[in-house]
């Protein structure tokens, strides 16, 4: 199975977190802002390192920060992408 786009994004993510920081969920396919207390963490190479979303509990969480696909797009435009990519990755 070839690697889905977001998926560097959505793992070892932990160290994006700044203070209080928008995210989006591709699960959810939803935004929320979030601080390092707001997510559960699951470990990666024995390090947590990846957020777990609060709502769905499911670790597909982008922060929308420089250098993301998400960064600077419109909500409209975040929530579209955020709903093919749950699509390409959990065909719902």
């Amino acid at each position: 199975m070839p690697k889905l786009e977001y998926f560097k994004e959505a793992t070892q993510n932990l160290c994006k977190i700044d203070g209080m920081t928008m995210v989006g969920c591709i699960y959810c396919a939803e935004t929320y802002m979030g601080d390092k207390s707001s997510f559960g963490i699951c470990l990666d190479n024995g390090v947590c390192e990846t957020l777990i979303c609060k709502r769905c509990d499911v670790d597909a969480v982008i922060p929308i920060v420089v250098g993301s696909t998400l960064f600077n797009l419109t909500q409209e435009q975040t929530i579209a992408q955020l709903v093919a990519w749950r699509i390409m990755g959990f065909g719902v």
